[in-house]
């Protein structure tokens, strides 16, 4: 359930489900902007806590956002 959208070496993980060390493994060296949460069932947040106290990003939920369409700059 796990996107990670990469440009220019930055990352966005997207629904980090519990497969924290494949996650991180993707990451590498790369520069994780932050993490989307589209929903809060367990298979889309295992890895939340982990890659925030690895990482020290924020957190994005889908609910909190409007419904409309967003840019992500990077």
């Amino acid at each position: 359930n796990c996107y990670i959208l990469e440009i220019n070496n930055q990352i966005l993980v997207i629904d980090p489900g519990d497969e924290y060390r494949i996650i991180k493994k993707e990451i590498k060296n790369k520069k994780l902007l932050g993490i989307l949460i589209t929903h809060s069932h367990f298979d889309h947040i295992g890895s939340v806590n982990d890659l925030v106290n690895d990482y020290n990003v924020k957190v994005y939920k889908y609910e909190n956002l409007k419904e409309k369409e967003w840019t992500i700059y990077i």
